[in-house]
């Protein structure tokens, strides 16, 4: 059985397909979720983020946060600071809830 790799995504006026490896961190926002692509583009889907969580394969998507969804192929740092941890995907750090901490950890082993 094949994988599906894409996602199709309803915009506005047409459909977009994102590659999986496109998607670098998705973020909940009152019944939509945005999803950021690595070429820049940022759409956005009307449903709830664990719906595209779902979708999307673990590993190496994973949910760091009730409100966001991190590909860690694309994370360039793993860090703490002042008893906070963090994804680091580009510039943007994406917070990482106490509740998901162990899972990241043992995820990236894995990787």
């Amino acid at each position: 059985m094949q994988r599906i790799a894409a996602l199709l995504l309803p915009s506005r006026k047409n459909l977009v397909i994102a590659n999986f490896n496109e998607i670098v961190w998705c973020k909940a926002d009152k019944g939509y979720v945005w999803i950021f692509l690595s070429d820049g583009r940022k759409l956005v889907v009307s449903g709830i983020i664990k719906k595209v969580q779902e979708i999307l394969p673990s590993p190496p998507f994973f949910r760091c946060h009730h409100s966001y969804l991190v590909n860690l192929d694309h994370a360039s740092y793993i860090g703490q600071e002042s008893g906070n941890v963090f994804v680091t995907l580009g510039e943007i750090n994406i917070p990482v809830s106490r509740e998901k901490r162990e899972g990241l950890l043992a995820l990236y082993h894995q990787l």
